[in-house]
């Protein structure tokens, strides 16, 4: 009723005066509209409730504990100080003992804080392993910091004295501390980092804004508690600029991925710790929930402290929020081996470290063959729990091989209902794969003189194992072998991927690989020419050889190999005949000789010959008057100088196109070269002539 009365409200401004007007629109028909779109709306969330939760849990605490470790060194420390908060803090969250913590007590005083991010981590990591510790220092640094416009500054100031118990100290000025922090806060749910106009706003700033105003709640006044509270309905804001791909949820800062995750990482942390203390609620999904559980337990592939303390701490705060609590449903081992002592799908319900969350119904909800969806073999079926023990049972199971299905795999779908209304339900879909044995039968080995001969000859068995004859080649070099492949599960015909018949010779480990061929029949059959020439193109040598089949295959256990024959390869002349395969005659290459070089003196004759004319242009230049005390002064000293400065440049220009330019380029540069020198040329000449 009240739906209908909004939505009546809402299309009929104009009031009851306006709803007359229209004579098509009736009651009844807003009523029934009304009700559609609540149906509809109830189908959507029913819909979108289905998702998956997290799909595997995390795994790196081993890896984690080993890299940290890498780094302490023998007074306890992990490198600097920074590094230290983030080892020390990873390690406690992992539930691992911190190794060397007497001597990391006595380490961490020594560093001064020489400023407000030292003292940060300097507290932080002395609170954290119950160290003794003077605080005036650090309270003073504290306090100080108080008035400071950083995001940054003030969380670290307020988390300094909250560590050291001295946040009443501060008075008044916490006040003014959260003030500003909510002054920070931009309309998609953001915060800047600082209250300067430039500050960009991020999504760590906001996180960074949540944890220290859960610090400062117990501490400030009402009215500055009602402000914290109403952040309450900024989360979903908040939430709206998060970035949803695929499986995961996550939110985006800039192009560096680790930073996403730092991002992410603050924000669940910080809404964690608002929503325990403000007094309204904060709306987090179970899908939000378990998406950033997904993405969490995707980047576990970090390489700093700093980096591992940002998954783990990410980890540890969607484990462990206040909203909805995410549980990881895996199938144990996705191979099922036919006719074994464990034929069951089993499916273990863990949280996200890989310990007991709750007790829970599974429920297969479809069985079916991996490229054939629509054919369903098991639906709606019951897990049962592995262990009496409701409290410490994480496996289920069903015997899926009862029904005999047919090596292959399968797509799995289930779901799982915790018993808990906390922990988050979820629809799974895993692909199963089932193996079996295999078994040779009907095998027989035909030989005959000539291949047309093969459909009459006579077949023995290979059924057990080698026939007793020995085949000779020089006898009867034609041979076909035949088998057929049984499931060894269902004694149904099994049709493989790979099957051969092999020949090899085990003194000189030669070897020929047949490939078997499937005719209507079901059968495999193989065909050998074991004649003298055709045994020498494959370059074979006299002597005794095996025939085995091989028969391999994804879906078959282990690979079979079945011996059917031994082969005795002879010619008349006790040696195969000779064919064209084998070591070709050396090549040897001829070069070209190098042409014959001119004597020295000539050589010498020849240079000569070549300098001649700078010799003639040197002596003969005053011959014919060149000489320098003519040089012009004034205004035409420059145009002398730059005409010959160009054609220097020309003369050097022909050098380099002797030693390395080409055609082309030489071209283009002289162009470019004998304007100014036209330009100077066409100048010095006037000149010349009105001096004459």
């Amino acid at each position: 009723i009240n739906a209908e009365y909004g939505l009546l409200l809402l299309l009929t401004r104009r009031g009851k005066r306006g709803l007359a007007k229209d004579h098509s629109f009736t009651m009844k028909n807003l009523s029934n509209l009304t009700r559609l779109l609540v149906l509809t709306l109830f189908a959507c969330v029913i819909y979108s409730a289905k998702f998956s939760g997290p799909s595997e849990t995390f795994s790196s605490t081993e890896e984690f504990v080993k890299l940290l470790g890498q780094t302490q060194a023998k007074n306890g420390l992990f490198g600097d100080l920074e590094n230290t908060y983030y080892s020390v803090k990873s390690l406690q969250l992992l539930k691992k003992e911190v190794p060397n913590k007497n001597s990391l007590c006595n380490a961490v005083p020594t560093n001064s804080a020489s400023s407000l991010a030292q003292a940060f981590y300097a507290v932080q990591t002395l609170k954290s392993l119950g160290c003794n510790f003077e605080k005036t220092e650090y309270n003073s640094q504290a306090i100080k910091s108080l008035s400071s416009s950083s995001n940054r500054d003030l969380h670290q100031a307020v988390s300094i004295l909250s560590a050291t118990q001295s946040l009443a100290s501060a008075g008044k000025e916490l006040d003014k501390v959260a003030r500003t922090i909510l002054g920070l806060k931009e309309e998609d749910g953001t915060f800047r980092s600082a209250t300067t106009d430039s500050s960009e706003s991020t999504s760590a700033d906001a996180g960074l804004a949540f944890l220290t105003l859960s610090e400062l709640y117990s501490s400030v006044s009402k009215d500055v508690k009602s402000e914290i509270d109403a952040l309450a309905y900024e989360v979903e804001n908040l939430f709206s600029k998060a970035t949803s791909k695929g499986k995961t949820l996550f939110f985006e800062d800039g192009d560096d991925h680790q930073e996403n995750v730092r991002a992410t990482s603050l924000v669940i942390q910080g809404i964690n710790a608002l929503s325990r203390v403000i007094s309204k609620k904060i709306d987090v999904t179970q899908e939000q929930v378990a998406k950033l559980s997904e993405f969490f337990v995707q980047n576990q592939d970090v390489s700093s402290p700093r980096d591992v303390f940002h998954v783990v701490s990410g980890v540890d705060a969607v484990a462990n929020n206040p909203f909805f609590t995410p549980i990881v449903a895996s199938v144990v081992s996705d191979t099922l081996v036919a006719k074994s002592s464990d034929s069951n799908i089993k499916i273990r319900v863990t949280d996200l470290f890989g310990n007991f969350a709750t007790a829970a119904k599974v429920i297969i909800t479809s069985i079916s063959p991996f490229n054939a969806p629509e054919r369903v073999l098991i639906k709606n079926q019951d897990l049962f729990a592995e262990d009496k023990d409701e409290k410490k049972n994480t496996v289920y199971f069903f015997n899926f091989l009862s029904s005999k299905p047919e090596a292959g795999l399968y797509s799995v779908s289930f779901s799982v209902t915790p018993s808990s209304k906390k922990h988050i339900s979820s629809t799974e879909e895993r692909v199963v794969r089932v193996v079996t044995g295999v078994s040779i039968h009907e095998c027989s080995v035909q030989a005959a003189e000539e291949s047309d001969g093969l459909n009459d000859a006579s077949k023995a068995s290979c059924d057990a194992g080698k026939i007793e004859d020995v085949i000779r080649n020089d006898f009867t070099p034609f041979v076909r072998v035949s088998f057929k492949v049984r499931n060894a599960a269902s004694g149904k015909p099994a049709p493989i991927q790979q099957a051969f018949l092999k020949l090899a010779n085990p003194d000189t480990h030669q070897e020929i690989i047949y490939v078997a061929k499937l005719n209507e029949k079901n059968f495999y059959t193989v065909s050998l020419n074991l004649t003298s020439r055709h045994l020498a193109r494959n370059n074979l040598v006299t002597g005794r050889y095996t025939l085995e089949l091989i028969i391999g295959d994804s879906f078959i256990q282990t690979a079979t190999i079945h011996p059917v024959a031994d082969l005795r390869v002879a010619s008349p002349e006790g040696k195969l005949p000779e064919t064209n395969l084998g070591p070709k005659p050396l090549i040897n290459h001829i070069f070209r000789q190098p042409e014959k070089r001119p004597s020295e003196s000539f050589s010498v004759l020849w240079t000569g010959i070549v300098l001649a004319p700078f010799l003639i242009l040197f002596f003969g230049a005053p011959l014919v008057g060149g000489n320098i005390y003519d040089f012009p002064l004034g205004l035409s000293f420059v145009d002398a100088v730059g005409f010959h400065v160009c054609l220097g440049a020309i003369f050097a220009l022909f050098v380099l196109f002797w030693f390395f330019l080409n055609m082309f380029q030489t071209l283009g540069l002289l162009t470019v070269l004998l304007i100014p020198t036209t330009y100077f040329g066409k100048r010095n000449l006037q000149a010349l002539s009105l001096k004459h």
